[in-house]
């Protein structure tokens, strides 16, 4: 659970939506409402370290790596036992 006044937010895309683009608007549509309607000063994604697609996509709107959260989930997706 983030802090207050910081906010975590995630982008899923089916299959088929991949590759058109679509992930790569939501940082900016998101920051504006984050910042300004919701009055955040943090806005965070909790991104799986081996899905370099994601890792990507917010290095390059911006996000800075801050932390790995070691057990946070399986390498195969499923919650740790």
């Amino acid at each position: 659970m983030p802090e207050p006044g910081a906010g975590e937010f995630g982008i899923v895309l089916r299959a088929a939506a991949h590759r058109l683009g679509l992930a790569s608007k939501a940082p900016a549509l998101v920051e504006p409402f984050a910042f300004g309607a919701l009055g955040l000063n943090e806005l965070r994604a909790n991104i799986d370290a081996e899905n370099a697609a994601s890792l990507w996509l917010f290095s390059h709107a911006g996000f800075a790596h801050s932390a790995a959260i070691p057990g946070d989930r399986t390498s195969d997706g499923a919650p740790p036992r």
